[in-house]
């Protein structure tokens, strides 16, 4: 019979919080009552979430620049730039879009909340948290490069890079 597969991290943390408070709790109480004498008392147990952020894309490695692309001024980027965030930043983060080569003036991005113009200085993505807790969200960035007037037909190295920061 197979079994579904389950997140260990997210079983574990919980089980080892609750081994952790009744390992203290019984040591308490044994060594109150070890002396003969019983006694009460408080308990208090805190945990501290680290704040975990990271991001994965799937981006090309390369743009290709044909002619009618240099005569039209522009290249529609045929599949969307995949980014994933996976966080527990309750407050969301900011993508951070930064155009780099001759080839390219600006980008235009869609797919986050509104149009984003990406031009030499840069531009930013803020999204907040979908939710509470530990949580996932991937954009499908839809791009197109405006190209400059330096802009030649061929293979170059892609021009956007992504990067991210929490809120």
């Amino acid at each position: 019979m197979n079994m579904p597969e389950q997140n260990t991290r997210r079983t574990l943390y919980p089980l080892a919080s609750m081994a952790l408070a009744a390992s203290l709790l019984c040591a308490t109480a044994f060594d109150a009552t070890a002396g003969g004498t019983s006694a009460q008392g408080t308990l208090h147990v805190s945990v501290v979430v680290k704040r975990h952020t990271a991001i994965r894309m799937n981006a090309p490695q390369s743009l290709t620049i044909s002619e009618s692309d240099v005569q039209r001024g522009y290249v529609d980027v045929a599949s969307p730039l995949e980014v994933t965030v996976r966080s527990n930043v309750p407050e969301g983060y900011t993508l951070a879009l930064q155009n780099q080569g001759e080839q390219v003036r600006e980008a235009l991005v869609q797919g986050g909340s509104a149009p984003l113009v990406v031009s030499a200085g840069g531009g930013s993505l803020s999204r907040r948290a979908p939710r509470h807790g530990l949580w996932t969200e991937t954009l499908a960035l839809r791009v197109r490069f405006q190209l400059s007037a330096a802009a030649r037909p061929g293979v170059h190295a892609w021009p956007l890079t992504v990067s991210m920061m929490g809120m």
